[in-house]
């Protein structure tokens, strides 16, 4: 027993890259919507097949194995945060935290409830409206939906408990209704729900049990960190950052999708057109402010990505 427990954790495993797959986010409607809600930007999504048959006591080993695999660098490389589209790989990897993810959902109907009357989250396929939630990270909600999702505080967040808060399906639907920093956000639920199904059945593989129920057999698992010699997964820390992998053991297939936060570098540019509009109108379009403005928005992002100062405090002083 103890040589056969040492074998597994000498295993390693070897990945290949997966044509074909996630097709639901290849789809032009898809690419649209992605595009409309910023989540084009700062994204890769990917699927590799892999050689060696994994144990659960593997996990930790598959992990490590995976993010330093060269074929997963280089056909997944992270976003540097050096400058905007920068992107390279981690390099050896000796550090990944992780958390596991639910995936006993397997319809869609897990999200009625937004409809309930007594919720009120979602009426007749529109999304409710409510005055203006400050949810941090310079992150506004103005629906009812994003304060559910954001709002710790608020009656909508206990709609769904902590444990159904942590399946992967929930994820999902999260990621695409807050969107990036640019954000254009819908109106309708439809579209939110749409796209959270079909990359749900491209993220997990399904089967039926002894009794004939479906359940998810693929693992899913929430990475929240993960440390390379030349880079991190995310070059900053944010709420807004996400990595999902998924491992079906049977197929042996995983997929990645992973995203970093574009958050205050997309509210620094908002808050700086404004600042240059409110500038021209008061002085004239043709003054040298224009010059000024773009000067301030090039300092102003490249501080406030690098952490030197908080981003409103850097905007008060530079008004």
């Amino acid at each position: 027993m103890a040589g056969d427990a040492s074998a597994s954790v000498e295993t390693t495993f070897t990945f290949h890259v997966l044509p074909g797959s996630l097709k639901s986010l290849k789809e032009k409607k898809a690419q649209e919507l992605l595009s409309k809600w910023n989540l084009d930007v700062h994204m890769q999504a990917h699927s590799f097949r892999y050689d060696q048959h994994l144990t659960p006591p593997q996990l930790e080993a598959f992990l490590h194995d995976f993010f330093n695999d060269p074929t997963v660098q280089s056909t997944a490389p992270v976003c540097t945060g050096r400058q905007a589209g920068s992107w390279g790989p981690m390099g050896s990897v000796s550090s990944i935290k992780k958390e596991r993810m639910s995936t006993s959902v397997v319809r869609l109907d897990f999200f009625d409830r937004l409809e309930s009357e007594e919720i009120g989250i979602v009426r007749t396929g529109c999304i409710a409206k409510c005055l203006d939630v400050p949810c941090g990270e310079m992150v506004i909600a103005s629906d009812k939906l994003r304060v559910m999702l954001l709002d710790e505080a608020s009656e909508e967040w206990d709609v769904f408990s902590a444990q159904e808060r942590r399946e992967l399906i929930f994820h999902i639907l999260a990621r695409l209704a807050i969107g990036g920093g640019l954000n254009q956000y819908e109106d309708q639920i439809e579209p939110y729900l749409t796209m959270t199904k079909a990359l749900y059945k491209d993220l997990v593989a399904v089967q039926k049990d002894g009794a004939g129920q479906l359940h998810v057999r693929s693992i899913a698992l929430n990475v929240l960190e993960a440390s390379g010699s030349e880079s991190a997964l995310f070059p900053s820390a944010s709420k807004h950052n996400f990595c999902y992998l998924t491992i079906d053991p049977l197929q042996r297939h995983t997929s990645r999708g992973h995203r970093r936060s574009d958050r205050r570098r997309a509210a620094a540019t908002m808050l700086l057109q404004d600042m240059a509009d409110a500038r021209r109108r008061r002085r004239g379009a043709h003054t040298p402010d224009a010059q000024a403005a773009s000067f301030l928005m090039h300092v102003c992002l490249r501080r406030a990505s690098r952490g030197r100062v908080g981003l409103p405090t850097f905007l008060m002083r530079c008004a």
